[in-house]
């Protein structure tokens, strides 16, 4: 991973699009591992700004994102989004056209599941999946639609990359979520923002799998009532940088 950053960063040319998904797989697996998960910080910065300041001329813009998430796990016997948490990210934009962006990040991203207090459990009464704490970090790359200038529509897929949490049972025991989830997730987000003042935007967002996130299920979206599927609704504030 370290010898991959030293090239990227002593690169004479713009870097091709054919060196990211190497990156992002490297990321990947270096979530796995505790010892080394340093390293991801390294990745962070590579998508952040080595990258899309190697491939494109234009000048780049960056945000930087803090809120709260709002999350079930569909078809999992406890529909709601009462699974509260975090999110927070950062991400380089750049211009296409005059009302047009694009935009590529790294957003952490709290996910899951819970019972609700007093319920006796999900279907079947059984007591399982109480409670599904999923801790993620998401690699969206989007494209936006600006509005007179203060109104911003969002919208492009996303790899959810999982990189801990657990599934915690009655009474009082835990299942590591990775021995239950896809290491990567396959998702879509959907966002609408406002630019209040100075730069500053309030976005909603609304984030949801399109390939179940089970392990050895594969269902698609439009089979979601079969597999299992994470859906976000994020509530955030967002402050966009000059790059100069």
């Amino acid at each position: 991973m370290i010898n991959m950053l030293l090239k990227t960063l002593k690169y004479p040319t713009p870097l091709s699009f054919g060196k990211v998904p190497d990156l992002i797989r490297e990321g990947v697996r270096l979530c796995g591992s505790p010892v080394r998960k340093i390293h991801f910080l390294f990745l962070l910065f590579t998508l952040l700004y080595i990258i899309p300041s190697n491939i494109f001329s234009q000048q780049a813009k960056f945000k930087a994102s803090f809120g709260l998430s709002l999350s079930q796990i569909d078809n999992d016997g406890m529909s709601g989004y009462h699974k509260n948490g975090l999110t927070a990210g950062l991400a380089t934009q750049f211009p296409l056209k005059k009302n047009m962006l694009w935009s590529i990040g790294l957003k952490y991203v709290n996910k899951g599941s819970k019972k609700i207090y007093g319920e006796f459990g999900p279907v079947g009464g059984n007591g399982k999946w109480e409670i599904a704490r999923l801790q993620y970090i998401d690699v969206p790359l989007t494209f936006t639609y600006v509005y007179k200038d203060r109104f911003h529509i969002t919208t492009g897929p996303l790899a959810g990359i999982l990189t801990g949490g657990n599934i915690e049972f009655t009474p009082f025991t835990k299942t590591p979520a990775l021995d239950v989830f896809k290491r990567v997730e396959a998702a879509w987000i959907l966002s609408a923002s406002y630019n209040f003042t100075n730069n500053w935007f309030v976005q909603v967002s609304t984030e949801t799998s399109y390939i179940s996130i089970t392990k050895g299920d594969n269902r698609p979206h439009f089979q979601r009532y079969f597999g299992h599927m994470n859906d976000n609704i994020l509530i955030e504030l967002v402050k966009v940088f000059d790059s100069k």
